[in-house]
């Protein structure tokens, strides 16, 4: 947040947490996906 509040988003600085914070939200698509499908199956 400090970075995208300093203009500084996009920089070699935040590169790793742009990365992680992505991969974090990619997994939970998946995950949500995964388990709404098998849910709507249960049901």
């Amino acid at each position: 947040m400090g970075l995208a509040i300093e203009g500084a988003l996009f920089t070699e600085a935040a590169v790793a947490p742009l990365i992680v914070t992505m991969a974090w939200i990619a997994a939970g698509a998946l995950m949500f996906a995964a388990l709404f499908r098998r849910l709507a199956r249960d049901n």
